[in-house]
């Protein structure tokens, strides 16, 4: 009881603070073009708009049939409400939904906050590294025509109830929830396949507190695969681009965001397989006696069927809609560009994109994956897969892991005694990176943001919104970005040892 009237003054000051400033940016500037609609939403408009004769005529491409959720949503409250549909209308009611949306997205944190049984502290570090972020406090209001809100949220739910191994029918919520989330963020629905596929339970796995086996072949194989594939993904696509397709100059071959200096790009590539190779090691995950863990009759069983259900219901949502321009292919080349244009920037967006919680996922990554390792197989291969997903650095596609982040981080830094200045730390350097100050909308900005253009994007003012997007961040905007993280990654590194050395000398 005295614990939870210690919790309720921070909670309360954390909530005014995140719906005042969510509030006050949801009805302030809006993305400098379409009127506030911008360029996907343009799609999703269309969507709200003309739901009931073009969703079962092929009037929406395969791609947004796996994004049109939120907009089916919009499009019923303004049918049933008989609100015009208005720009200025479909606008206000996503404002709206993203409100609410979030609303239950902190519930379902504080929900977390309950199973684990975080402290105070804990509570509000974690609070901060979630909510006080670019994409909440100011994405959000910017743009609110997108499925980035249901997501977070639906990622939190999912979290919820994979890790309340007390609800009753677990299994077909998780369920229901990739279902769902493939209409909303198909990146969630292939975790939540992980969850359903994989064992769950701590009793069922059979995975140590430090993780072994690193040193078997299988397991070696399996590092050189996640340090290998970009380099050598990039150099067949290089080759089939010069050789077939003609092209005379290197940088032509680059889609989407250009190497910013040839002669960086070894370094780049030897950055990534320094970086994968230290992070995979750490990961440590045992194939050999995972494999024997799968290949049981009832967790192969599950496996199968569990894969099955999910391609047929993948295939069912996509069945109504139009060709698409997607592939996984040509998601595979972006991926493998992109973590190669400039030195460790696979590492600088996400910074750029949620703060200080990305640097502290850094700097406790070995800690994270022995708590993954405690949690069982199924919350292990959720962060391998996260760490897959780092190549592609257009951060937003992280969406769906920042939870199980979140969760393991948090439980890490649960077992430690923090200074009381702690928590106010955080919350200061989250507001201050979240840039929810900061006004986006310049003289000019809508004028560069109609070219259409990386390099007009890449130039400021259009740089005062895509300087958080990796792949058309400006060189001069990274540099700024990865010199502020790795100092604060040097301080907090200081931090854990001068804690470490502390722990070990009152022990």
């Amino acid at each position: 009881m005295e614990e939870m009237r210690n919790k309720t003054l921070p909670r309360l000051l954390l909530l005014t603070i995140l719906f005042v400033i969510v509030w006050v940016n949801s009805h302030g500037e809006s993305v400098a073009i379409n009127g506030g609609i911008g360029w996907d939403g343009m799609i999703y408009r269309d969507i709200v708009c003309h739901l009931e004769e073009k969703y079962f005529t092929g009037g929406f491409n395969s791609y947004h049939m796996h994004r049109v959720l939120p907009f089916v949503i919009i499009h019923y409250i303004m049918k049933w409400t008989g609100l015009a549909m208005t720009d200025a209308n479909i606008l206000e009611v996503a404002k709206w939904l993203n409100i609410v949306t979030l609303s239950m997205t902190v519930l379902c944190f504080y929900r977390l906050s309950h199973l684990f049984r975080w402290k105070g502290t804990t509570e509000t570090m974690a609070f901060a590294s979630v909510f006080f972020t670019y994409p909440v406090l100011k994405y959000m209001g910017y743009y609110p025509l997108l499925t980035d809100t249901m997501a977070l949220f639906l990622s939190f739910l999912a979290a919820s109830c994979y890790f309340d191994y007390g609800l009753k029918h677990r299994a077909i919520w998780l369920t229901l929830l990739g279902i769902v989330s493939m209409m909303v963020w198909p990146v969630l629905s292939l975790i939540v396949l992980l969850l359903l596929a994989l064992p769950s339970h701590k009793g069922e796995a059979t995975c140590s507190d430090q993780p072994d086996g690193s040193s078997d072949f299988l397991t070696l194989a399996l590092r050189w695969t996640y340090v290998l594939w970009v380099p050598l993904a990039f150099a067949a696509y290089v080759w089939y681009r010069m050789c077939y397709r003609g092209e005379d100059t290197f940088n032509a071959i680059f889609v989407g965001r250009p190497v910013s200096f040839l002669w960086l790009l070894p370094v780049a590539i030897i950055a990534w397989m320094a970086v994968v190779w230290r992070a995979t090691g750490m990961l440590g995950i045992p194939v050999k006696r995972l494999l024997c863990i799968l290949l049981e009759r009832k967790n192969l069983l599950r496996l199968i069927a569990s894969c099955v259900v999910f391609v047929l219901f993948y295939k069912a949502i996509e069945y109504f809609g139009g060709p698409s321009v997607f592939s996984l292919p040509n998601e595979m080349v972006s991926m493998c560009q992109l973590p190669l244009t400039d030195v460790l920037i696979f590492m600088e967006s996400p910074f750029a994109y949620l703060g200080c919680f990305f640097v502290a996922v850094v700097c406790y990554w070995r800690e994270i994956c022995q708590e993954a390792h405690r949690h069982g197989i199924a919350v292990l291969a959720v962060l391998a897969l996260a760490l897959l997903f780092l190549a592609d650095i257009g951060t937003r596609k992280l969406t769906a892991f920042y939870p199980f982040m979140l969760i393991l981080l948090m439980n890490v830094i649960n077992r430690r005694s923090l200074p009381k200045w702690m928590p106010a730390v955080v919350i200061v350097l989250q507001l201050a990176l979240s840039c929810f100050w900061l006004q986006i909308n310049a003289e000019g900005i809508e004028e560069a943001f109609q070219t259409f253009s990386i390099e007009e994007y890449m130039r400021f003012p259009a740089q005062r919104y895509f300087m958080f997007h990796g792949p058309w961040q400006s060189f001069q905007t990274y540099l700024i970005y990865l010199s502020i993280e790795l100092v604060l990654l040097f301080a907090l590194f200081l931090f854990k040892h001068h804690d470490k050395t502390h722990s070990l000398r009152e022990e």
